[in-house]
């Protein structure tokens, strides 16, 4: 288990501690970290795109290599054997993990979307409307995809039966095409998903998004995790890492474009206004909601907390674990450093 800072003397020691160790890594040589991230750089990504191509990263005594994910699954699997030191997932699927390994085998330690971005959509010639029309219905996601690995929660909190729907296995790219073919009756995609189906040509009325926040699981959303074993070992380089990326998170928000355009350097495909219309998005609707605006980055009512950890659990037919051992807020800046800005 994780040794808290439980004093206030303590936890100024500890931070005045990874300001020297930053000072010090800066002058020489730099902590390796290696992150995962959920899916491939979109948008929402870009602050940590930002703060490893800009020195960001460096400045606080770090070297972090960022790789795509393939799902929340696919990356909370990835750190939990080791793979990763870090990583993107949404926390649904991490309780999901840990409670079906018996144990807490990944906790997290920022908690960036207020509000899970699960969503099925359809288009509005498929007659689903509801919930309960997705029954008998063919659905493609890949296997890692958070929405897809959170359906039985959204299934149970809608009366559907699980066994009733029909899976399709695609890789990410396949999923709209799977749809908008009739090879598919739904998807289950972020929500954010919308903005590509813009740039298909479809209109948004004629897209059906049942998003799982309206329909009774309105869960904490993606978060990032670790191990408590690298945890443990690395209390600095964890605390010097959730600095930056708070620092990388103000100056997107701030400056969309510029970060937009680091990840435009990774991905030479990537279309720089879909996908700050995807980050705009994401923070109207996740990442920068009131609660956050109000109270600063990485804000977690316990009572939430627990909500998601039950929900989550009760719905998988799977032990309980305790919401305390899960959410480590004991890395974070303090709160003063995790204002949320306001824009130029």
């Amino acid at each position: 288990m994780i040794k808290h800072l439980t004093t206030p003397a303590l936890r100024r020691l500890v931070l005045a501690g990874a300001g020297l160790l930053a000072t010090i890594a800066c002058a020489g040589a730099q902590t390796s970290m290696k992150m995962v991230l959920d899916w491939n750089f979109e948008g929402h990504h870009s602050p940590y795109a930002l703060a490893a191509d800009t020195g960001i990263f460096a400045r606080n005594g770090l070297a972090v290599t960022i790789d795509r994910g393939y799902g929340s699954g696919d990356s909370a699997t990835k750190v939990a054997s080791g793979a990763y030191d870090v990583g993107i997932a949404d926390l649904g699927a991490v309780i999901a993990l840990n409670a079906k390994q018996g144990g807490i085998k990944l906790i997290s330690i920022y908690q960036i979307y207020d509000v899970a971005p699960l969503s099925i959509m359809t288009l509005t010639e498929n007659g689903i409307k509801s919930p309960a029309d997705l029954a008998g219905k063919k659905l493609a996601a890949p296997p890692g995809d958070s929405s897809r690995v959170m359906f039985p929660v959204f299934a149970r909190a809608n009366n559907i039966n699980p066994n009733t729907i029909e899976w399709i296995d695609v890789t990410p790219p396949l999923r709209s095409a799977m749809l908008l073919q009739k090879r598919a009756d739904a998807i289950t995609a972020q929500f954010s998903e919308v903005i590509s189906f813009r740039t298909l040509g479809v209109k948004d009325t004629d897209l059906v998004v049942l998003k799982y926040s309206d329909l009774g699981v309105k869960l904490y959303g993606h978060a990032i995790i670790t191990t408590p074993r690298y945890a443990a070992s690395h209390n600095m380089e964890l605390n010097q890492f959730l600095r930056s990326v708070v620092e990388a998170w103000t100056a997107t928000i701030k400056d969309p474009q510029t970060s937009i355009a680091v990840i435009k350097k990774r991905d030479a495909l990537i279309d720089e206004k879909v996908e700050i219309e995807r980050l705009d998005l994401m923070l109207r609707e996740t990442i920068g909601t009131e609660t956050i605006v109000k109270n600063g980055f990485s804000p977690v009512d316990q009572g939430r907390l627990k909500f998601t950890v039950d929900v989550v659990t009760q719905s998988f037919a799977l032990p309980p674990i305790d919401p305390k051992e899960l959410y480590h807020p004991e890395f974070l800046p303090p709160a003063n450093e995790r204002v949320y800005p306001t824009k130029k």
